[in-house]
């Protein structure tokens, strides 16, 4: 799962570099998704709810954590598995603070997110000197290690019964970088 996690968030930042050069003077329009990568992105987002419940058990997400950063940042096993052990201690850490996505309150979650949002900053910095020290794919860690809390859905209902749903994957949580 975090393979695949890793190769949808790859995707998703390269996308968004594309969008935003196509909208400088001379840029090139963002091109179709390949059927690839379409499959991909689907898998990824239906994931997206089991990534929540990964974040009841340490272990497991800290597993999901460093496969993920391992494909995005190309980490070798050694690396890779003393991200693992950090992300676990980490991970339990904000099991006892309640920030774990299962303890997002379903109404009006925004103090949640931003004590989240907060900690996932300050875990990337923490993590970053465990990592590659140029890597191209960096600016891309603070979304990644908010994946589990970082599908977020707003709903509004206006009072004649229409309204809207807005679904985002915040790959660059307030406050990040």
């Amino acid at each position: 799962m975090g393979k695949r996690a890793g190769k949808a968030v790859t995707f998703l930042a390269r996308q968004a570099a594309a969008q935003t050069a196509a909208q400088k003077p001379g840029g090139k329009p963002v091109t179709d998704l390949t059927k690839d990568e379409q499959s991909t992105f689907a898998e990824f987002f239906g994931q997206l709810g089991e990534l929540r419940a990964l974040e009841n058990d340490p272990r497991e997400v800290a597993r999901f954590q460093g496969a993920t950063l391992r494909e995005v940042l190309d980490l070798d096993d050694a690396t890779s598995g003393r991200v693992s052990t950090f992300l676990e201690a980490e991970f339990a850490r904000f099991k006892a603070q309640q920030l774990t996505a299962n303890f997002r309150p379903e109404n009006e979650p925004v103090d949640w997110y931003r004590r989240r949002d907060a900690a996932m900053t300050e875990l990337a910095a923490r993590l970053r000197p465990l990592l590659p020290a140029n890597h191209a794919q960096l600016p891309l860690l603070p979304g990644i290690l908010s994946l589990g809390g970082g599908l977020r859905i707003e709903v509004k209902l206006n009072p004649d019964g229409h309204g809207t749903v807005n679904a985002m994957l915040l790959l660059f949580p307030t406050g990040m970088l």
